[in-house]
């Protein structure tokens, strides 16, 4: 590949990757839920981000010349789970 295309491809890649500030958005937020999970529950809970946010795929979502939202998948396990937690409705 030559410099040119390249550096083209550099271009195209930025338009399409999410920013350094959805990025950084995306894991303060998830991680926020899962630290309000974790206290609200009393539980071990281990949660990581899995999917394309996790792989470093997603594509930024982009629609009418503005930003969409996106979501990002997380995974919850429950370490030594030793007490029943009643279901609320």
């Amino acid at each position: 590949m030559t410099y040119k295309q390249n550096e083209k491809l550099s271009k195209a890649l930025e338009k399409i990757d999410l920013t350094n500030t959805q990025i950084e958005r995306a894991k303060e937020l998830y991680t926020n839920i899962c630290n309000a999970i974790i206290k609200k529950s009393g539980l071990n809970i281990s949660f990581y981000s899995q999917g394309s946010f996790a792989t470093k795929t997603t594509v930024r979502p982009f629609e009418n010349g503005k930003d969409k939202s996106y979501d990002v998948d997380v995974i919850c396990e429950v370490q030594n789970l030793d007490k029943t937690i009643p279901p609320r409705l």
